[in-house]
């Protein structure tokens, strides 16, 4: 049964909860600016480039973030674990959070643009030289 200490591990995210430190710019800009970067990611998820409103509260903030890729990619983690994560560490749990985002192809870096769409074009039938 999950408990409320279940945020420490991988619990199906990509990278554990205290693997912050494998993106050093990431991990930098939640210690030094967190204001920014839970602002940058929800203004990605929400199909912004920024949310100022995230930054009035920024617990409830990550916890929304937080509760956001557990329900879009199916994580299993609980609701007490995703609420001690954001309250105890929230650098760590943005930036795990941020990551997941990253990995699963939502957002095109730190403060990056949402990726386009890329439509495979159709290889191009080669013509045969004509014969003259």
């Amino acid at each position: 049964m999950p408990g409320p200490f279940d945020f420490i591990g991988k619990n199906g995210y990509d990278q554990g909860f205290c693997e912050c430190f494998k993106d050093p710019a990431c991990c930098l800009c939640a210690c030094f600016l967190p204001c920014c970067m839970v602002g940058s990611v929800q203004g990605q998820i929400d199909d912004a480039h920024f949310n100022i409103w995230s930054c009035c509260c920024m617990p409830v903030s990550i916890y929304r973030i937080r509760k956001y890729v557990r329900y879009t990619y199916g994580i299993g983690e609980s609701e007490d674990g995703a609420m001690c994560g954001s309250v105890c560490c929230p650098c760590c749990a943005i930036v795990q959070d941020a990551h997941e985002l990253k990995h699963r192809k939502r957002i095109g870096g730190l403060f990056g643009k949402k990726k386009e769409e890329v439509k495979e074009e159709e290889p191009a039938a080669q013509a045969e030289p004509q014969k003259v």
